[in-house]
């Protein structure tokens, strides 16, 4: 066991019980804890050790679970978890995996997250680089002891991506969203300084980075970029303060910064972090293993590491902290993204970025890491499977891309269609497994594809193409419709009572759909689509009596955008408009509801 240190003197009053819970993993599930270095019960790998080298594809990098593709960031990240664990030396296959990284980088000095990333568009410079990718090529090569082939040309590919402000462009992340972001600021100056080469206009930078707190609301965290909502969140604080310490700065109110963390938007009662939007922002009331690592190392780097002596909705900060990460280990070893609340029902399969995020938060608590109570070995876990529909945002000939949706949305699918025998039920838990993956957070929007899935960042729209993505895994036709300030969804339901399928509108961002026993303006009780919603607003203007078939947005159904999704070939169609005047007998009715699948 690794002897317990404290920088905070005030923990010491707690030492006892905390190296209690360090020893025995004191958690709703963690089992029997062990020092991060150490190996297992038995003497073997520590199980979570186990499972991240388990994610390695190949003799190239590492993926999300086992069985995945490679990403940079997520070897990156396999990485640093394992030098957390003290397992690094472990790793087989060292000069390969040092080549491997060396080859992602490309012609104009960055490197590649993955072949392909953003579905064959190119980043406003020209490519496919990004600084995501290039922190952490950058940073594992730095843990395997070794230097990108060209360094210098890494540093002029990031140097170019700094704006006037002193932040460092957000494009690969939120797609004209944002202009800068703190995380993209991050990555920019973290790889120039693992690199060991000069960091341009440190002042200006500083400066941009404490521009960035007491934004909306003036609760006094950080905003993670500079777009139109600018909501504080434990992940701006996170990023904010790793740029502040590389830079050799401070907040200019670092109590305030402590106080949000604590606040009812950041330490939920269990002892995990949130969002941190809280008020106005109903599905933030839920930890989640991201957020709990950024609070935790937000407040390490403010001198006031997380203590039992602190005051928050937790009981005792620290070891409440500590148990429910633990919580979130599965059998293989493995952390997954979410605990048990209203809107995430079932335990998250294991994740690479949650994992990470675990261990990292463990070790920086100085606690002991959980040994799961009935273990199971890791082993490659896709099950291939060809949806029955494609859709632009899912590589449907991928088995990897296709179990990595698939192996999140089908247990959530089949556990509530036994439970209530409604698919349209069913999905609407789906659908709030989407809101709460993504947030919501500032902008964001990222490509359509696995980066939704992997970052989790974002709005409605986000929420609306992960959904899409999810429903697609487990076969079914999705396509976006567009409203005044909210992207919403339409799944393509077929319920055992109806005679034919209907497209059924989801709201990601409030994670409800209409019920449909409520009729629909045509009398129908089959699931209320976009053109119901559309026709439904009409008649509530001139009857306010008529009752609201959802909470938000049947109030912005005056002009609606649906893009159409060729299901054969995965391609996007043609985007139909619809208004104020649109009836079931306009043509645009039956040509987006052919056979009045409305």
């Amino acid at each position: 066991m690794k002897p317990i240190r404290f920088s905070w003197t005030a923990v010491l009053v707690s030492l006892a019980a905390a190296f209690f819970l360090s020893c025995s993993g004191a958690a709703d599930k963690a089992g029997r804890g062990s020092s991060p270095g150490a190996s297992g019960p038995d003497g073997r790998l520590h199980p979570t050790a186990a499972w991240i080298l388990a994610c390695r594809a190949g003799s190239g990098g590492f993926g999300c679970y086992p069985g995945d593709s490679a990403f940079t960031s997520r070897t990156g990240m396999a990485l640093e978890a394992l030098s957390d664990l003290g397992a690094l030396e472990r790793l087989d296959g060292r000069d390969r995996l040092v080549a491997w990284l060396q080859a992602r980088q490309q012609p104009d000095g960055g490197f590649l997250e993955a072949d392909d990333y953003y579905n064959g568009k190119e980043l406003p410079w020209g490519s496919q680089s990004a600084l995501e990718p290039t922190y952490w090529a950058v940073r594992s090569l730095q843990l395997l002891e070794a230097r990108p082939l060209r360094p210098e040309a890494a540093g002029e590919f990031i140097r170019a991506r700094r704006s006037e402000t002193g932040g460092y462009d957000a494009w690969e992340y939120a797609f004209g969203a944002a202009p800068e972001g703190l995380y993209t600021t991050f990555w920019a100056v973290g790889a120039l300084e693992a690199l060991g080469l000069p960091v341009p206009g440190i002042e200006k930078t500083l400066s941009w980075v404490r521009s960035m707190q007491d934004t909306e609301g003036d609760r006094g965290g950080f905003s993670l970029s500079s777009d139109d909502w600018r909501y504080s969140s434990a992940a701006g604080c996170y990023y904010a303060m790793r740029l502040l310490d590389l830079l050799g700065g401070a907040p200019q109110r670092p109590g305030r910064v402590r106080e949000f963390l604590l606040s009812d938007y950041g330490q939920e009662p269990d002892g995990g972090f949130e969002v941190g939007h809280h008020q106005g922002w109903r599905q933030n009331h839920y930890s989640r293993t991201e957020d709990t690592y950024y609070g935790v190392y937000a407040l390490k780097l403010l001198g006031t590491p997380l203590s039992d002596l602190d005051s928050s909705r937790a009981k005792r900060p620290r070891m409440d902290c500590i148990a429910w990460l633990s919580a979130r280990q599965n059998p293989d070893g493995g952390f997954g993204r979410f605990g048990i609340s209203e809107h995430t029902p079932l335990p998250s399969p294991s994740e690479m970025r949650a994992t990470w995020h675990a261990v990292r938060a463990l070790t920086l608590l100085e606690a002991g890491m959980p040994v799961p109570p009935r273990q199971v070995e890791p082993v490659p876990e896709v099950q291939p499977h060809l949806p029955a529909f494609r859709h632009p945002c899912v590589d449907s000939d991928d088995p990897a891309e296709v179990w990595a949706y698939r192996r999140i949305a089908l247990p959530v699918y089949e556990h509530f269609l036994r439970a209530t025998g409604s698919r349209l039920e069913a999905l609407g838990r789906l659908n709030r497994w989407a809101s709460a993956a993504v947030g919501p957070h500032n902008g964001a929007w990222i490509t359509q594809g696995r980066g939704i899935l992997m970052h989790g960042w974002g709005q409605c729209g986000t929420m609306s193409w992960l959904l899409q993505e999810l429903a697609t895994s487990i076969d079914y036709p999705a396509r976006a419709s567009f409203i005044i300030a909210d992207v919403n969804c339409e799944l393509l339901v077929k319920e055992e009572a109806w005679d034919r399928p209907h497209w059924c509108l989801y709201v990601p961002f409030t994670h409800e759909y209409p019920n449909a026993v409520l009729p629909c303006p045509d009398g129908s009780t089959s699931g209320w689509s976009v053109l119901d919603m559309v026709v439904d607003y009409s008649l509530r203007r001139n009857d306010p009596s008529r009752p609201r078939p959802t909470r938000i947005a049947d109030r912005l159904f005056a002009k609606v955008k649906v893009e159409t999704v060729d299901p054969v070939r995965g391609e996007f169609g043609t985007e139909y408009g619809m208004d104020s005047t649109t009836t079931y007998q306009s043509p645009v009715a039956e040509t987006l509801y052919p056979g009045q699948t409305w």
